[in-house]
């Protein structure tokens, strides 16, 4: 209401308070001898202006308290939303969505603020003119599609809605503008360490939380070593982690490397093998050594092979070749009974239905000769290699199968120079090495 139109109701109201009785105390005067002196109704008007002015002084009084409540209910931050890609920029709102403040939380973060005055504007419009601000500059784009919205509140309901809300929104702004989007959501949960890790890094709570889950899942990344990364980095070195409270919506864009498909070519090369030759594969992003690479493991059937591959450039930095083959069908009757024996020595020990004794006892007049005529050599090996079998029983505890795998090379080696011998002596070699692991 104008101050006009409030002035003229004031007015209008003390008027009908107010009785006209100025002619008739008039009339009663000119009854009375003596000079009549007019009098003009001043203190009527007087008391008009006084009850205007009261009026419009507990008007005042009243509009002075709802606008100071008014203004403390709007700029008064009841949740804060980060979003990081690699601009970091945090939003406080209050508790009807209105933006209070937008802060960058570094560089990238100010460039796309840039003059932009959000305060007052609705989280929706602000959310919208910032994701549309990183795709026009770039940060977001088909090679680097990945967003972190992360919500903070003493409400959880409301964070959870508005978590949900965000990231179906931003996606939906990506599509509009041509990128397939990839966006992580969380709700923060802001203890002492992550506040600190925040403040010591310069990044956004959500950006730590999701950090230190990533550390916290796979203990071959350090906190320090990630903090560097994009959000599209981060989300690919994760896909394959399970990060609780981190919701995800589309896949990581790999557009910006060779991609893992090129990158098993240039190991297939490498190896001298072609694709149809392997028989089992393994591929994933990863960050060594400050770049981002693709660990990649093939088997051959013979030999497992193990790569490091340079995701940007397709250069190999590291390959393994391991034997997977440890003993060949030729290597003799021992040889067999390692490949075929799923248990350990000490099992084949256990199950043998005669000991060592009994079994010399009924062996053949050839295995007899054998043990007359190697005599001493057997001696020799048992004196040079006891203390050897000693430590390694100490060390796998009886399970002579992991010996063997860690032994393989050497085994086969072996196997191969005896192969004609114990395919001499049989059986009756198999159960004199049988009884050597007792």
């Amino acid at each position: 209401m104008e101050d006009r139109e409030l002035d003229r109701k004031v007015k209008q109201a003390f008027d009908g308070l107010t009785p006209e009785i100025f002619d008739s105390v008039l009339s009663d005067c000119r009854r009375q001898t003596g000079k009549v002196v007019s009098m003009k109704p001043r203190r009527k008007r007087n008391l008009l202006r006084r009850a205007a002015g009261i009026a419009a002084a507990l008007l005042l009084m009243v509009g002075g308290v709802s606008a100071a409540g008014l203004w403390r209910l709007e700029n008064t931050a009841v949740a804060s939303v980060s979003l990081d890609v690699n601009p970091s920029v945090e939003i406080k709102v209050n508790e009807k969505e209105k933006v209070v403040s937008v802060t960058a939380l570094n560089e990238d973060g100010q460039e796309i603020i840039a003059n932009m005055d959000f305060e007052g504007s609705s989280l929706e419009v602000t959310v919208n003119a910032l994701i549309g601000s990183m795709l026009r500059q770039g940060y977001l784009s088909v090679s680097a599609n990945s967003v972190l919205v992360s919500v903070e509140s003493t409400d959880s309901q409301q964070a959870a809605a508005l978590e949900q809300r965000l990231r179906e929104e931003i996606g939906g702004l990506l599509e509009s503008g041509g990128v397939s989007a990839a966006v992580l959501s969380q709700q923060v949960n802001a203890d002492e360490e992550l506040r600190t890790l925040a403040e010591e890094y310069g990044l956004s709570l959500g950006k730590a939380q999701l950090i230190r889950d990533i550390t916290t899942q796979d203990s071959r990344y350090r906190f320090a070593d990630l903090v560097g990364l994009t959000i599209n980095q981060l989300n690919l070195l994760s896909e394959e982690l399970t990060l609780g409270g981190v919701q995800r919506s589309g896949q990581a864009s790999e557009a910006g490397y060779i991609g893992s498909g090129e990158a098993m070519n240039a190991a297939l090369a490498d190896a001298g093998l072609s694709i149809d030759r392997i028989s089992a594969s393994f591929s994933r992003m990863d960050w060594e050594d400050g770049r981002m690479v693709y660990a990649l493991a093939f088997d051959d059937g013979e030999n497992g092979y193990e790569y490091t591959v340079e995701a940007l450039t397709g250069q190999i930095i590291s390959s393994v070749k391991e034997l997977r083959t440890v003993l060949e069908q030729d290597a003799g009757e021992a040889g067999q009974i390692l490949q075929e024996q799923t248990g350990s020595m000490a099992d084949l020990v256990q199950e043998q239905s005669q000991s060592l004794e009994e079994w010399l006892s009924d062996a053949s007049g050839d295995w007899a000769e054998w043990i007359r005529t190697h005599d001493e050599e057997i001696e020799r090996w048992a004196e040079e290699s006891g203390g050897q079998w000693e430590a390694w029983a100490e060390q796998y505890g009886g399970d002579w199968e992991a010996w063997a795998r860690d032994h393989a090379a050497e085994v086969e080696s072996w196997a191969k120079e005896q192969g004609r011998k114990w395919e001499n002596y049989g059986e009756l070699w198999e159960s004199w090495a049988e009884s050597l692991f007792d």
